[in-house]
């Protein structure tokens, strides 16, 4: 039997975790959080994962729990440390995923009184937080104290998952001496379980929407972030044949149906701006977190369907559209499932008016794809066909923009941090989500987003199932697409702030091995060597001085009507 910390109650708090089926823990260094590094070491349950930088730890940690659904675990010391944290702790409330946040802090007479790595740390994620919470800072064996601090630390975990997933914080002030190492107690903590019960409608509110549904001549159910959900797609494969039905998909839904409609820029584009009220829905069923993309945002605002429905199984209401009046709490396929049995079909088919409009769509897309030189757009038709099945992690701004304007494939899975669509982060976001996942996970990313999250590199948390191919056109081009920057006279300078970091040697210089792609030639080898030889794991696509903002600004003209 190893010895452990001395501190009772940071022994009973690494059981409560062990008996609530947390595994993953990922551990950024420090001294007054030894307490807890010594009793998890001693505990030989969990999977410790040492991440020096507290910001990759965060978002490494954020990958892992976006696979293993869980939650995981994340410990740091006291100071700036858990500032740090806090980027991924947001991302995470936005995507609604468990993480456990334990932060060392230095006894509470000493906050603001000048010891060294002394901050306000209680509650300092109050507006991203799923739940917070400060241990007691003096707990002794058979005490009120022992029983308040178990009592914290299953409500936290429970907090975790119910009612919403989430992050959840428990500062814990440590006194020294904090390596003392004593035998385990042999009192064992009182485990609180929260029972979640299935979520069903009541028959009666069933038959009632299920009217409205079957009154509504046109019907669309869009899809945006979710995870991958074998029985849903299957549910809304069979309701795209009914008439009066659209299926809408983005990437990252992780929906897969024949026919689908997925490209959704690209089919925004191409409809006669005074043709819309044609393809407005009388009724719009989401499912569903974020959207990634801002022309269906602006375009149902626009529309304002006469009714919106929303369905997730933790209620969050979100009115994107100015239109919600119905959120429904259920699983997705459960409610889709009951919209099953045929509706009447339309006198004037709606979905076969989607169907015609998708095809010249995509025959524009194919025609001005098939003129394009060497250019950030000719690079991603090649990718989204070419890299292998399995995982794909999309960086934010210009890369997870530009996947949406490929079809999507039904042997990829889709994942991409848009809780908050910082581009912090998505490197270690990455490596966490690869680390957790059985096949071949490609990451592609921006130049910027990639430097700004080079700590990973030197981290030791790369796995060897990981790719990582980096868009390198010089600086944030996203700034030359979208409207309003290219009005300012310093648009590089402020905006587009372009680098002149040689990415190659920086990578090697990381101890990674790195293939270089200039032209389409290159490109084509490159790929190849990438998933073929281990040596590799990183491939840079340069594409600077492509005019690329031109060409994607000339495509959605092309597509117009």
């Amino acid at each position: 039997m190893s010895k452990t910390t001395d501190k009772i109650h940071i022994q009973h708090l690494v059981e409560i975790c062990h008996q609530k089926g947390l595994r993953e823990v990922v551990l950024s260094p420090g001294s007054r959080n030894a307490p807890l590094v010594i009793a998890f070491d001693a505990k030989g349950t969990f999977n410790i994962k040492v991440v020096v930088d507290e910001r990759s730890a965060a978002f490494y940690a954020l990958g892992k729990a976006q696979q293993n659904k869980t939650g995981v675990i994340l410990i740091c010391t006291s100071g700036s440390a858990l500032l740090n944290y806090g980027p991924a702790v947001a991302e995470a409330y936005y995507q609604r995923i468990p993480l456990l946040i334990l932060s060392a802090d230095r006894p509470t007479e000493w906050i603001d009184q000048g010891a060294g790595q002394s901050i306000r740390q209680q509650n300092v994620y109050a507006n991203f937080i799923r739940g917070s919470y400060t241990l007691p800072q003096i707990v002794e064996e058979e005490s009120k104290s022992l029983w308040y601090s178990n009592r914290i630390v299953n409500e936290a975990i429970n907090k975790m998952a119910f009612p919403i997933k989430g992050p959840v914080h428990i500062n814990i002030p440590l006194a020294e001496p904090l390596y003392n190492r004593i035998y385990p107690t042999n009192i064992s903590p009182k485990i609180q379980n929260i029972n979640k019960a299935k979520l069903e409608l009541e028959n009666s509110r069933s038959e009632k929407l299920l009217n409205r549904w079957h009154k509504a001549n046109r019907k669309m159910i869009f899809c945006a972030s979710q995870a991958p959900d074998k029985e849903l797609s299957q549910i809304l494969d069979l309701l795209q044949n009914q008439d009066d039905v659209v299926v809408w998909t983005e990437n990252l839904s992780n929906v897969h149906i024949k026919n689908q409609l997925s490209c959704v820029d690209r089919f925004i584009e191409s409809v006669d701006e005074n043709k819309w009220d044609e393809f407005k829905p009388d009724l719009l069923l989401t499912l569903g977190d974020a959207v990634v993309s801002k022309k269906f945002r602006f375009l149902m605002r626009r529309l304002r369907p006469l009714e919106h429905w929303h369905v997730a199984d933790e209620v969050v209401e979100v009115d994107r559209y100015m239109a919600l009046n119905e959120t429904i709490q259920t699983k997705a396929h459960h409610f889709c499932s009951l919209l099953l049995p045929e509706s009447k079909i339309s006198a004037k088919p709606y979905q076969s008016k989607w169907q015609f409009q998708e095809q010249c769509a995509k025959e524009r897309h194919s025609i001005y794809l098939s003129t394009l030189p060497y250019c950030d757009l000719s690079v991603f038709r090649y990718l989204m066909q070419n890299i292998p099945a399995g995982m794909l992690q999309l960086g934010n701004s210009t890369v997870v923009r530009y996947s949406l304007l490929f079809d999507k494939r039904s042997d990829l899975q889709y994942f991409s941090n848009r809780g908050t669509s910082g581009i912090d982060g998505s490197t270690s976001t990455a490596m966490g989500a690869a680390s957790n996942f059985d096949g071949i996970c490609t990451f592609i990313t921006g130049d910027l987003s990639f430097l700004y999250d080079s700590n990973a590199l030197w981290s030791g948390i790369m796995p060897d199932n990981l790719k990582i191919i980096i868009m390198n056109n010089g600086g944030g081009s996203i700034f030359k697409f979208i409207a309003g920057p290219q009005t300012h006279e310093k648009v590089e300078e402020y905006f587009v702030t372009p680098h002149h970091v040689n990415l190659k040697p920086f990578i090697e210089s990381m101890g990674k091995k790195a293939l270089v792609a200039d032209d389409m030639a290159s490109l084509e080898h490159s790929l190849r060597e990438l998933f073929s030889n281990n040596d590799y794991s990183f491939l840079v696509v340069n594409t600077g001085g492509h005019d690329n903002e031109q060409i994607l600004k000339n495509y959605f003209k092309y597509l117009k009507p």
